[in-house]
């Protein structure tokens, strides 16, 4: 529905950004007086917060396949409800 494909408009967004592009711009928005620690913690989990839209897409595909298998049909036809 509508928030199904507002979703997926937001990962195709994220998916947008170079990730060698990204770590650039990471390290240079950092001040230089942080650690290497620091610096390493934040742009990990910078990255695994965009990481998550190729995975969203994946999921959200084999959702979608598995709502048209035989066995919701048959779910479907013996009248058991969508929930």
């Amino acid at each position: 529905g509508v928030i199904d494909n507002g979703l997926m408009r937001i990962c195709e967004m994220v998916m947008l950004v170079p990730g060698f592009y990204l770590l650039l711009a990471l390290r240079a928005a950092f001040p230089p007086e942080l650690s290497s620690v620091k610096v390493y913690m934040l742009i990990v989990f910078i990255l695994s917060f965009i990481g998550w839209a190729g995975l969203a897409r994946v999921i959200r595909g084999m959702a979608k396949s598995l709502r048209e298998s035989e066995f919701v049909l048959a779910a479907k036809v013996i009248g058991q409800n969508h929930t």
